[in-house]
């Protein structure tokens, strides 16, 4: 954290329309410059949306869909302070003394004796002897949001979550939210250090190598609860960086930030999280060809065009797995096949807009960091993206196999607003026509348009892997 702190400037086959020679109608520029002769612009816009409609494979929407898939990290960071703490000398002393009377102590007059049943009673109990002292400790205290997003135009305009990028100042529950997990940040960060030198802060003979898993679980808990009842944040000073990571999103230039930095797109261009129409929008700059001809997915026609039990693809970066020391570090999106269950109004007595709006509940728990992931339908178009499930009342966890979606049409109402306009990219268009010629068989054609695109996209993994298959198969 310190040294994120300080970079931060802190202490399968399928059926497609192609044009003849098996290439797919426009790659980029004026599509009448590659037209074949005797074909018209309007043939042109037919076969594109005719494409767009064909259903595809699983494995094509998802291998698509992960060239435009990110990951999203939202860092606050805001100075902190707190008090700091003391034994609570008077109080022990007379817990050794009550001790002594019941005979629970040999000799009250061993030091040794003595020091050892002082130490075993703050381990017990440590926040019983804890006393506040007029000490104050400050500390930079952070907070990481972490979601998923697409991009929708070649110049990195991306879609996702409010609740992932929203800053805090969009609602009081929002600043609240933010603070709270900074608090926490906070609290563990300090209940560490103290424990780490747990015998100096007490003057007791505590050695925390000795200490049980347990026994440490229970002083390190005390001080967090300590420090969690006392930090308070500087929301004058709170700063909000967000940064981005997907297998077309060039590597950041300084290796010690978390990805490559976007802003975010605010005012009305950003929504208010759930219950609210939980819709943000962020901007990557990325100089050169590529940042120009970004992967892009294309929006679907929205709610009415659903039916129950339609296949669905979501792709996202699943918190559970990211973060899951289990495995290796995940730099990929991965793939999750659900279907539509229907559609549920959300009330609007409920929602901070207070107006109602209306979701798409899916037959798949969603977790943690696939917010704002998108939902592809067997055509390749997105239909929503992932943002809720639905906590079990009793336990507190999430139910399974139920999750939600805003849908499109609330996407494109927030675009609208900001004025951006969602664009196939130039890469898309040459990627799909390399996927679709490379599960029809014309191996060599396809790695003619990879090789293409690698001028583009020079370190994409997915590309270089595609390549290497149509090489080997041909």
């Amino acid at each position: 954290l310190s040294s994120l702190q300080t970079a931060l400037g802190q202490d399968n086959s399928t059926t497609a329309t192609t044009t003849p020679g098996g290439r797919l109608p426009s790659r980029g520029g004026e599509a009448s410059d590659l037209l074949p002769e005797n074909t018209t612009t309007a043939t042109v816009v037919e076969e594109q949306q005719l494409q767009q409609q064909t259903e595809l494979t699983e494995t094509l929407v998802a291998d698509l869909a992960r060239q435009a898939a990110v990951e999203i990290l939202s860092y606050y960071i805001a100075p902190a302070s707190t008090f700091g703490w003391t034994i609570n000398e008077d109080l022990m002393q007379e817990d050794i003394a009550t001790l002594a009377q019941e005979g629970f102590i040999t000799d009250p007059n061993d030091p040794t004796e003595i020091s050892s049943v002082q130490s075993f009673l703050f381990i017990e109990d440590p926040s019983r002897y804890f006393m506040e002292t007029n000490d104050v400790r400050r500390i930079d205290s952070s907070a990481v949001f972490g979601g998923s997003g697409f991009i929708v135009t070649p110049q990195g305009h991306i879609v996702t979550n409010a609740h992932v990028v929203a800053g805090a100042d969009v609602s009081a529950e929002r600043r609240e939210e933010i603070s709270s997990a900074m608090i926490d940040d906070a609290a563990f960060v300090l209940a560490q250090e103290d424990l780490n030198q747990i015998s100096q802060l007490t003057g007791l003979n505590i050695d925390i190598d000795i200490l049980s898993d347990l026994e440490l679980a229970n002083v390190l808990s005390a001080l967090q609860l300590f420090y969690a009842a006392r930090i308070e944040i500087d929301q004058q000073g709170l700063l909000q960086r967000i940064f981005v990571n997907g297998i077309a999103i060039p590597e950041p230039a300084d290796p010690e930030l978390p990805g490559l930095e976007a802003r975010l797109i605010g005012g009305a261009a950003t929504g208010l999280p759930f219950p609210g129409r939980d819709v943000g929008i962020i901007k990557v700059d990325i100089t050169g060809q590529a940042g120009q001809n970004l992967p892009t997915l294309p929006l679907g026609g929205g709610i009415s065009t659903l039916k129950t039990l339609d296949d669905i693809i979501i792709v996202g970066f699943p918190g559970a797995i990211s973060d899951n020391p289990l495995f290796t570090e995940v730099t990929n999106p991965v793939a999750i096949s659900a279907k539509v269950g229907g559609l549920y109004e959300i009330l609007g007595i409920i929602t901070p807009e207070g107006t109602g709006w209306t979701a798409i509940q899916i037959g798949t728990s969603l977790s943690g960091g696939i917010s704002g992931g998108p939902a592809l339908d067997r055509s390749g178009n997105v239909i929503g993206i992932a943002t809720f499930g639905i906590s079990d009342p009793e336990t507190g966890g999430t139910i399974p196999g139920i999750g939600f979606l805003v849908p499109t049409d609330i996407i494109r109402e927030f675009l609208a607003t900001a004025n951006i306009q969602p664009q196939e990219s130039r890469f898309t268009v040459l990627y799909r026509d390399a996927l679709v010629n490379f599960y029809a068989g014309n191996y060599e054609e396809a790695r003619n348009i990879l090789q293409e695109l690698q001028g583009i996209s020079p370190n994409n993994q997915d590309i270089s892997n595609y390549i290497s298959r149509a090489t080997t198969i041909s």
